[in-house]
Formats: structure tokens, sequence, C-alpha cells
């Protein structure tokens, strides 16, 4: 009767093991698979000078999804982004072309977003390639800086 005892402890203690053994390999497997994000919001901007590296200030400035023509509204999704401190602190040539709050916009391949800008003397076209690493947008293809001679 003893040796049944001890039998049956072992076996259930083996069983115990091989329990403890499968659910943490399937919590390693789903810890491997996630992803950790940050609680930043990200943007991509471009910024814009001349010859000199003065920045240029734009009267008209939009960017448009160039697969479908449509506008991209960046103050719809992020009112915040439309202060004008901080709205594109155009004074300094610098505007924002996507963010995290357009994510929903990129889908499966990456977006083709058009920058085009213009004031009484010069215009600027220029093609951006927007990815999403399934926590934040970022520039796949395009220049940070636009200098116009």
């Amino acid at each position: 009767m003893k040796n049944l005892k001890v039998r049956l402890q072992k076996s259930g203690f083996l069983l115990i093991i091989v329990l403890i053994i499968a659910l943490t390999g399937q919590s390693c497997e789903k810890l491997f698979d996630s992803k950790v994000c940050t609680l930043e919001f990200r943007y991509i901007t471009v910024s814009v000078v001349d010859g000199d590296e003065n920045p240029v200030r734009f009267d008209e400035v939009s960017v448009t999804n160039y697969r479908t023509g449509d506008t991209i509204d960046l103050c719809d999704s992020e009112p915040s982004l439309c202060i004008d401190e901080i709205a594109g602190s155009t004074e300094m040539g610098y505007y924002t072309i996507f963010h995290d709050g357009l994510r929903g916009d990129i889908g499966i391949r990456p977006l083709s977003v058009l920058f085009e800008a213009s004031n009484d003397s010069v215009s600027v076209q220029q093609l951006f390639l927007i990815g999403d690493d399934g926590c934040h947008v970022y520039n796949m293809s395009g220049p940070e800086v636009i200098t116009i001679e």
C-alpha cells in the first residue's frame, strides 16, 4: 500500500511539473510574439530650408495620400497639432507630414504621401513612404530636410 502511495505521489508530482512546463512554454511564446510599445506620440516632420539654411515659410501646405488622391487632415485625428505654436513650427521651417494618430490609414503596405507646399516665390513637392512598425509610424523613404536652391 505504501508503494502505491509513493507511485501516486510521484505521478501527481510529475503531472504538475508537465503542466507547469506546458503553461510556461505557452506564455513564453506569447511574450515573444507581442510587442512592447512606448507611450510616446510620434510624428514625422520635414524641414524646408533655403540655400543658406534659413527656414522657408509656406502659405499653403498639404499632405495627400498618393494612391487615392485624398487630402490627409493632420488636425482631424490630433487637434493639438494644429495649435499655432506646435502645428508645424512653420516659423522654423518644420512641417508635420504624418503622425501616430493616422496609423489606421496605413494598412498592410506602407503608405505613399505627397507633401506639397507653396508661397509667392517657390513651391515644393516631395513624396514620402510611411511605415508602421506595429507601435508607431516612421519615415521609410523621404528626406528629413528639403533644401530649396
